[in-house]
């Protein structure tokens, strides 16, 4: 979308999600239709950005141009988002191949030409997208995935296919940056915890953190003694010194509750399915990961903030590479797809596909945190040269210098 607000933006995003649709549907019959998933997800979730853009066209506009049926469009979005036993595939298909090629062809001569969102604002620009799967931070010896690529639409192409250590992740990150190239790179886990709710990470606790910073050196400090940024001193043991907030398998801290941060909230409205910080077992024990990210951050910050940045803590600049944060489920979601469906290979190449990538070969044999890896850095680079992903609405002063953000939610 153009970075100046107002109906043009509107009317450029109408035409964005409309060309996509057209896109999904072409060479498609109403049979592959129903019967792939991941696609009718894709077509509905950019007909309700469809009417979402539609809502937000001045009501003078729409009425200088009533050859586009805004009222229909918007109760259509309404359906698809709340109403979701209403729909009728057959109407879903009917419109993404005939009234959507009508409406392109009604709304083109009205958007006024876009130039590359890159090229609105040189700290966009990037030489190497990472996508760097966290979930095998949660053991001693855990092995993490990395996917990267570069600009353009090669698809994203792992990176050392037996894993890598934490410590050695940031080794190559760094090499990279000393070769001259700018990167991005994201990472999937929790920056901080929630702290905007209740003015506090661990609230009446005597060593509550006052900042992220420090919030980081005390992760980093509870666990100095384990090695390749391992987190566990902070919650094995009920003794630690922040336990009392935390849900682990051997006990229930008294303090604890499944607080979410202000980012975590708005990507659960979307569809994601984040999980609290606090949350130190089971499947979806995104805290433990996240102690070991948090000591990593500390690193960075520390002793490499003149290469990197950390966003949205730290503002962007055209001149050092960046680190966000990344929850890969949500890429699905922005995909319309399901990530329990990142082993089928033609599911996984439609989300490639809508994150504008080229395709993986039919006979590639990759492991789930691999597939994630390759969706994150696909969808980093599409996101990246997007203004919005950068000015989210609901990322407030508070959530930028205490609880962080999560890349791609808007």
């Amino acid at each position: 979308m153009p970075h100046r607000k107002g109906d043009p933006a509107f009317l450029w995003d109408m035409l964005d999600a409309a060309k996509a649709i057209r896109g999904f549907v072409t060479g498609k019959t109403f049979y592959n239709y129903l019967n792939d998933r991941m696609l009718r997800g894709a077509v509905e979730r950019q007909l309700e950005i469809i009417g979402e853009a539609a809502k937000g066209v001045s009501k003078n506009f729409q009425k200088a141009h009533p050859d586009i049926p805004w009222h229909r469009i918007i109760a259509q979005r309404h359906v698809l988002a709340h109403e979701y036993g209403e729909i009728k595939q057959e109407l879903v298909w009917r419109v993404a191949t005939l009234r959507i090629p009508e409406l392109i062809e009604i709304l083109e001569p009205l958007v006024p030409p876009s130039p590359p969102e890159e090229a609105l604002n040189p700290s966009l620009k990037f030489d190497r997208f990472i996508g760097i799967d966290w979930s095998g931070a949660k053991d001693p010896n855990g092995r993490l995935q990395v996917a990267q690529c570069i600009p353009g639409t090669d698809v994203p192409q792992i990176e050392g296919s037996n894993g890598w250590q934490r410590r050695k992740v940031l080794d190559w990150l760094i090499h990279l940056i000393k070769m001259g190239e700018r990167i991005i790179a994201g990472f999937d886990f929790a920056f901080a915890y929630p702290y905007c709710d209740e003015e506090g990470y661990f609230p009446g606790h005597a060593h509550t953190s006052k900042n992220v910073e420090s919030l980081w050196e005390i992760v980093d400090s509870i666990c100095r003694d384990a090695r390749d940024f391992y987190g566990g001193p902070f919650y094995l043991k009920k003794e630690a010194l922040f336990a009392d907030y935390l849900l682990y398998q051997k006990y229930r801290g008294e303090k604890y509750f499944p607080r979410m941060r202000i980012t975590d909230n708005q990507c659960a409205e979307l569809g994601g399915k984040p999980a609290s910080v606090f949350k130190c077992v089971g499947a979806e024990s995104v805290g433990i990961g996240s102690v070991a990210g948090m000591r990593l951050l500390h690193h960075i910050n520390s002793y490499l903030n003149g290469n990197f940045l950390i966003w949205p803590f730290q503002r962007l600049d055209s001149s050092r590479s960046l680190i966000v944060e990344i929850y890969p489920g949500f890429f699905y979601k922005l995909a319309g797809a399901n990530s329990q469906d990142r082993q089928n290979h033609g599911k996984l190449n439609n989300v490639l596909k809508f994150f504008n990538s080229d395709l993986l070969l039919s006979d590639l044999t990759i492991t789930k945190d691999q597939t994630d890896a390759i969706i994150s850095a696909a969808a980093i680079r599409y996101l990246a040269g997007k203004q919005k992903t950068w000015n989210p609405e609901r990322l407030t002063d508070c959530a930028r210098a205490y609880e962080g953000w999560i890349f791609g939610v808007v």
